[in-house]
């Protein structure tokens, strides 16, 4: 069985439809959405569609869940005006369905179980700094999985992808699809073969996609020329 995984889409269709096609082409069974399926860039609606009607299992990201409350971000001026632009095009019964996204789920494939999250498995960091789990980060979140049935954690939110073994547990971050911030330059996602000899055996993908489309568009939508150009450089 192969399983996609994929995170922080942020409204970036190119990006988006990209990565569905890789997936088809690399005849992936299972598709996982580990959330931040809206904000920063300009397709909120379409980009939630298609996450809606081709992912199997989505959690809630911190973009999902603050659609209604873009004052919380007013810090942040790509945030802030990417949750605007998202509240502004999502219709009542798209929020809702974000709304009613879980936190975090349980998974089994084939014989491994794995959490799926967007950020912290500690519930009591959402919304603070600790809930960025970098790669030096990985080895703080072995309290939640260790003594449990769950093979592996699949984790979001850093745009930042990382794999490690700990403890025989997987831990997995597959960077963001919409906009990396690695030095990616393109979507990236990755693949988890069970049918591989190992269970830690996940591969990184990188589809190529219209990035000037994507940038033209911020442009005529009036967001943040910055949340464009910055995939240009993957940062």
């Amino acid at each position: 069985m192969k399983i996609g995984i994929c995170s922080d889409i942020h409204s970036n269709k190119p990006a988006l439809e990209a990565t569905l096609q890789d997936m088809k082409q690399n005849n992936v069974d299972v598709k996982v959405c580990l959330g931040d399926i809206v904000g920063y860039n300009a397709w909120p609606q379409e980009s939630l569609e298609l996450v809606r009607n081709n992912f199997d299992h989505v959690v809630q990201g911190n973009h999902d869940r603050n659609v209604q409350t873009p004052e919380n971000y007013s810090g942040n001026t790509m945030a802030y005006e990417g949750l605007k632009h998202s509240q502004r095009q999502l219709t009542t019964e798209q929020i809702e369905w974000l709304n009613s996204l879980p936190l975090q789920e349980t998974v089994t494939f084939d014989t491994n179980e794995y959490l799926l999250v967007h950020e912290h498995p500690d519930k009591s960091t959402l919304g603070t700094r600790e809930s960025y789990v970098f790669p030096r980060h990985f080895s703080n979140i072995l309290p939640h999985i260790n003594g449990t049935t769950t093979d592996g954690i699949f984790l979001g939110h850093t745009h930042v992808r990382h794999t490690m073994k700990l403890n025989d547990k997987l831990v997995h971050n597959p960077g963001s699809v919409g906009q990396p911030r690695d030095g990616t330059i393109g979507s990236v996602y990755t693949i988890l073969d069970t049918d591989s000899d190992t269970r830690f055996d996940v591969s990184k993908h990188v589809v190529e996609y219209d990035i000037d489309s994507v940038i033209n568009k911020v442009k005529e939508v009036g967001l943040p020329v910055k949340s464009g150009n910055r995939l240009l450089n993957g940062e």
